[in-house]
């Protein structure tokens, strides 16, 4: 049995994510090509609200992915590269990702996945 690559074990990991733990991005396909009109102005009003509320939350689906998959890659790293093992493992992948997110070390985050606008 050969060993797994890094693309295809971050690709699995993200896979998985969005299969079992984002609910949303099924409940997002499910609304693709329906059509959101009204010929009343309030309803109208409240459909461009949903319409912008699912682009918000598509783009925080798509950072989830980006943080998994990133938290795959240092992971293997240290697995690969360190010789660390178990809980210890994934607690320095985790403080490295974390680290990553918060911009320790650079100044600023780094910019895994678009950016939450408001």
């Amino acid at each position: 049995m050969s060993q797994p690559t890094l693309t295809s074990a971050s690709a699995e990991v993200v896979a998985d994510v969005e299969r079992e733990h984002l609910r949303w991005p099924a409940r997002l396909a499910e609304l693709e090509g329906l059509e959101r009109t009204s010929r009343h102005r309030m309803l109208r009003h409240q459909l461009d609200q949903s319409l912008w509320l699912e682009g918000q939350l598509r783009k925080a689906c798509s950072w989830h992915s980006a943080v998994a998959a990133k938290a795959v890659e240092v992971m293997w790293q240290i697995l690969t590269r360190e010789g660390l093992t178990g809980s210890r493992a994934r607690t320095t992948a985790m403080e490295r990702v974390c680290g990553d997110l918060r911009g320790e070390g650079t100044g600023q985050a780094r910019n895994l996945g678009p950016a939450m606008s408001a």
